[in-house]
């Protein structure tokens, strides 16, 4: 288990680093279009109220114009409009009325960081849930439980430190650089700085602070989430747990000095002697245990067939195979994939057989995946196991169909979901039982991927809260999708066996 899960972690890590990279990018540009917008601000007030490229201190103090007032309040009710859950952050209209030249700059700077603010909380949401998914699929894995059981009953909302959650300090950080850039603007004003002087200090206070606040998040909220959703898994079957350093030697004297130390689960504290000790940490830790015979053996008296994996792992000659029945491959029914000819759809229906036979007589767990273009063109077939992970890495550059089986013969899990909404270029997702059941979804013009990640996400997120079981919540979960195709914009059905 050590060996194998430090591997898997390595895995996890390569692919961590890879979607932080994306989303820092999308930040970036983000931030970089919200600095222009500052700069064609304070380029107007220049205009306005400037004399000879310099601003005459005294007259901002002069009650802002009611043609000011009307668009700093327009801005605040499309802010408002754009997000709803923000708008208790804007100012009460009738305090506007009385701003001055100076004061009214203020709260539009403000505006700018709540606009950063609202982006980044939404990206860095959808950044953690899909970290929470994937690491908590791999622990889940790695002890031989389902997936789904894992993904739902451990959903949480991300926090460390024990004060303040990720959403509440972007918060924080909008003020502060607000306050920031509001002293650098009044500054600059009373010493009678140009507009190209200013500016350049206003934008390199913008981009420097609000980049290194928002990847200082990122990279410490991205420690906390990949070690606490395997440590929910974990901390069901293993007691204690191995302190590791980061593997990319940077490692500071803190964490350092607890490298290869033992904590109890039940112990642990972020901060204390479990990852993330502090911002920008990287650390992870190691379930570990005396005798992992004996542990093995009291596992699978406790779970009984639910370690499958374990059995891949270290006892190979107990694997139970798959079996696929002929009745099973009797029920496949022709797909009717929206786009696709009759002849086209036939092919699809042959490499669901062909899948099935392909898994026959596998380890019981074993997913096989097979990669279709939009004429359902083969393109090319993969194997996972336990040690590869699951059959869903490979991805063209152009639109495609993805079908993979099931072992348990059930609906799409939430991780299938989330990598079908993540996945531009996937258009179909089907996923075949292995007793036969479809499951298929396929995109449409209109899909609205983004609203149905966070409606899907918190929905189950409500049924966590409910302590519904773990087959009730995935028969809910499906019922969501079949009555939600026009809302999102996808077609969905089931031929079950």
């Amino acid at each position: 288990m050590s060996s194998y899960w430090q591997k898997r972690q390595e895995q996890l890590d390569k692919a961590l680093e890879k979607e932080e990279t994306a989303l820092k990018k999308r930040l970036l540009k983000a931030y970089e279009n919200e600095a222009a917008k500052l700069d064609r601000e304070i380029a107007a007030y220049y205009q306005k109220y400037g004399k000879n490229n310099v601003i005459e201190y005294a007259g901002l103090f002069e009650k802002l114009s009611d043609e000011d007032i009307k668009l700093l309040i327009e801005r605040m009710d499309d802010f408002s409009s754009k997000y709803p859950e923000y708008s208790h952050l804007m100012p009460v209209r009738s305090s506007v009325y009385k701003l001055n030249r100076l004061e009214g700059l203020k709260e539009s700077v403000l505006l700018h960081q709540y606009e950063i603010g609202a982006i980044t909380n939404a990206q860095l949401s959808e950044h953690l849930d899909k970290l929470y998914f994937t690491n908590s699929k791999a622990a889940a894995k790695a002890v031989g439980l389902d997936e789904n059981e894992s993904v739902i009953r451990n959903f949480v909302n991300t926090a460390w430190s024990g004060n303040k959650n990720y959403s509440e300090r972007i918060w924080q950080n909008a003020d502060k650089l607000a306050q920031y850039l509001n002293n650098d603007i009044s500054q600059g004003f009373a010493r009678g700085d140009s507009y190209e002087r200013l500016t350049q200090q206003v934008r390199g206070r913008f981009m420097n602070v609000a980049k290194n606040d928002a990847y200082r998040l990122i990279y410490t909220e991205g420690t906390y989430v990949m070690n606490e959703a395997q440590a929910k898994v974990f901390e069901q079957d293993f007691e204690e747990y191995e302190y590791l350093t980061a593997g990319d030697g940077m490692v500071c004297s803190v964490c350092r000095a607890l490298s290869g130390k033992r904590f109890k689960f039940s112990q642990r504290q972020h901060g204390s002697n479990f990852p993330p000790m502090h911002p920008w940490c990287r650390c992870h830790f190691n379930p570990v245990v005396e005798d992992w015979d004996k542990w093995i053996d009291d596992y699978e008296k406790r779970h009984g067939n639910a370690g499958n994996t374990l059995h891949d792992i270290f006892k190979t000659d107990k694997i139970k195979k798959t079996n696929i029945s002929q009745q099973a491959f009797e029920g496949l029914k022709t797909p009717n994939i929206e786009g696709l000819t009759k002849d086209q759809n036939e092919v699809l229906l042959k490499g669901m057989e062909s899948l099935l036979r392909r898994v026959d007589g596998t380890p019981g767990n074993t997913e096989c995946a097979y990669f279709y273009d939009m004429r359902a063109k083969f393109l090319k077939w993969e194997m996972g196991t336990p040690e590869k992970g699951t059959a869903n890495n490979y991805k063209p550059l152009y639109d495609y169909i993805t079908m993979h089986n099931h072992p348990s013969g059930g609906t799409f899990s939430p991780n299938d979901i989330d990598t079908f909404i993540c996945t531009d270029k996937m258009q179909v997702l089907i996923a075949i039982g292995n007793n036969g059941a479809q499951y298929i979804i396929q995109k449409s013009s209109n899909f609205n991927g983004q609203q149905l990640a966070v409606d899907y996400v918190q929905y189950l997120g409500e049924l966590l809260k409910q302590n519904v079981d773990v087959e009730k919540a995935m028969n809910l979960a499906n019922d969501f999708l079949k009555g939600a195709e026009a809302k999102y914009g996808y077609r969905y059905f089931e031929i079950l066996p």
